[in-house]
């Protein structure tokens, strides 16, 4: 269902629903107030925002009288948004907005993002960009092999695994040995740069306490940060545990 209909009566949605595919689609040689006024027309939107508005939205009102093959490929995509939000829709569905983007390409569409969102837009972003991504959204679902496995609000789903901390020891036997003696305790050996380091879930044993046994058991201790969780990280685990169950 979207928007409260079944999938093959999605016409019914017409100005309620808008989509941004991957490729900006627009007529090069036509300005940006024109090709808006093609889609307008293509569209049939009657009613809705003017081409004023909507430019403005996505930063680029100075364009409006601008051919569309003198615009980079950054604004040629708000374009895109632009057109999308002529008819004022209440889902606005956009696919790898932040594809081929540079780095100031990307800081403006997301602040694009926020401010759609503050306007109380709600948006549906397709992307691979999970570390640009986790500084708009609100709710996540992760894909894997055309399954969604992981879905939620964001906090909730970066906090799944609890509080981790990175152990660096001088020996990873010893160290292995004591945590396998604490109960509540739960670790996994990993490479990070290259070097092998355990990832510590301490649950019920404060990471005090714990360093504190590291110390009495006279085994070294360089360092114990926490690990902080992301959509990249939460995605590579993901990933780790089905090739581990292949």
């Amino acid at each position: 269902m979207i928007l409260g209909e079944p999938c093959n009566r999605i016409h019914r949605l017409q100005g309620r629903l808008s989509v941004v595919f991957d490729t900006a689609i627009s007529l090069p040689g036509l300005t940006a107030n024109q090709n808006l006024d093609y889609v307008r027309h293509l569209l049939g939107h009657k009613r809705g925002r003017v081409n004023a508005e909507v430019l403005e939205a996505v930063d680029l009102s100075e364009y409006a009288n601008s051919r569309v093959s003198s615009l980079s490929l950054g604004q040629a995509k708000r374009l895109a948004i632009a057109g999308a939000l002529l008819g004022e829709p209440e889902l606005l569905v956009l696919d790898e907005p932040l594809s081929g983007l540079d780095t100031m390409g990307v800081r403006r569409m997301l602040r694009l993002f926020n401010r759609l969102r503050e306007q109380g837009m709600t948006m549906l972003l397709s992307s691979h960009r999970l570390a640009e991504m986790q500084r708009v959204v609100t709710h996540v679902g992760i894909l894997y092999g055309g399954r969604i496995e992981r879905e939620g609000e964001i906090g909730e789903l970066l906090g799944h695994t609890g509080t981790c901390h990175v152990l660096d020891v001088g020996s990873l036997e010893r160290t292995q040995r004591l945590l396998e003696s604490l109960e509540g305790v739960e670790f996994e050996l990993i490479k990070i740069n290259g070097r092998e380091r355990l990832v510590v879930s301490s649950g019920a044993v404060p990471i005090a306490e714990l360093n504190r046994r590291l110390v009495q058991e006279n085994i070294e201790v360089s360092g114990i940060e926490p690990r902080v969780h992301t959509l990249q990280s939460v995605f590579e685990h993901l990933v780790d545990s089905h090739e581990a169950d292949a």
